[in-house]
């Protein structure tokens, strides 16, 4: 490209910037910011729609956050979809999932996170994976048979297969 090339691609952007200015500011497009409280309001009212202040707000928000905090702390009030002659369910008793997991040569550790999770003894084997992956102890899950339960926590179990 030679400097004659360059001015005339230049004067074509200012050209064409003179242009679209000159479009913008003789269109006679109508101006949304000039909306009257009226049509606010009947486009509120249309698609049934409210509109409130930012101190209503502040106050709604306030009380849903006491109204949640006094339902976490209060336990002996009723649910609010109960019905007031239901007695509260008592909490079942936790049962302890018991699992002998028997680790082969080469056997992955994904594997024996989704055995854990298919007999119940973790929720979630990808967390386990995590947990293990953590700690630095994917590789070290060691073959053998292992006696585990439910009630062991992530350590445990680490313990136990490494």
């Amino acid at each position: 490209m030679n400097s004659t090339t360059i001015r005339a691609f230049a004067a074509g952007i200012i050209v064409a910037t003179g242009i679209l200015a000159a479009i913008y500011y003789t269109s006679d497009t109508k101006n949304n910011a000039n909306l009257s409280s009226e049509e606010v309001d009947q486009y509120l009212k249309d698609h049934n729609q409210v509109a409130i202040s930012n101190d209503e707000l502040k106050a709604l928000t306030e009380k849903q956050k006491t109204v949640t905090t006094t339902a976490n702390t209060e336990t002996n009030q009723p649910e609010k979809n109960a019905k007031p002659t239901e007695k509260k369910e008592e909490p079942k008793q936790e049962t302890v999932e018991k699992a002998t997991l028997t680790v082969s040569k080469g056997m992955a550790t994904s594997e024996v996170c989704d055995f854990l999770e298919k007999h119940k003894i973790i929720k979630d084997g990808d967390d386990f994976l995590k947990y293990l992956r953590k700690h630095k102890l994917e590789g070290a899950v060691r073959a053998g048979k292992y006696k585990v339960n439910s009630k062991m926590t992530y350590k445990k179990l680490a313990d136990t297969i490494t």
